[in-house]
């Protein structure tokens, strides 16, 4: 499996991976807003496919890195860590998660935070991430 940054992926493999429709013109869309981002990082994941002799995106995992103005270091927040469903329980997330908390680590940050469901904290804690504080969102 290969990490990479996201760069010029053309957005078919990646969104097929989240289960939604491709739309190009929304895809160039995303791209010009957000690619040129200096916060935010997304990375895939990809395999290499025999059966159909191509390398295919089997994960995804975005990184957005905060400056504080009370810190020097800014908090790197691992978001969206997915593998696709005919991919899992196959070591592919943590595979995918120590890729990233390495790189998370060459900006130096004072932290690195991922928010996620009941169900992982096990997945996260065994990468040595603690609970602290309780997240809390509204949803519009």
């Amino acid at each position: 499996m290969r990490l990479e940054y996201l760069d010029d992926v053309d957005g078919k493999d990646l969104l097929e991976l989240f289960n939604v429709p491709f739309d190009k013109e929304q895809w160039i869309n995303f791209w010009e807003n957000y690619s040129q981002s200096d916060t935010l990082v997304i990375y895939c994941a990809w395999i290499h496919s025999k059966e159909i002799d191509r390398d295919i995106i089997v994960g995804t995992v975005s990184l957005l890195v905060q400056n504080k103005p009370h810190s020097f270091n800014p908090t790197v927040y691992i978001e969206d860590l997915i593998v696709a469903p005919h991919f899992r329980r196959l070591g592919l997330g943590k595979e995918i998660l120590s890729k990233v908390i390495e790189e998370c680590k060459t900006y130096f940050p004072s932290k690195i935070k991922v928010s996620c469901e009941e169900d992982y904290d096990k997945f996260f804690s065994d990468f040595g991430f603690n609970k602290t504080n309780i997240n809390m969102e509204l949803s519009l």
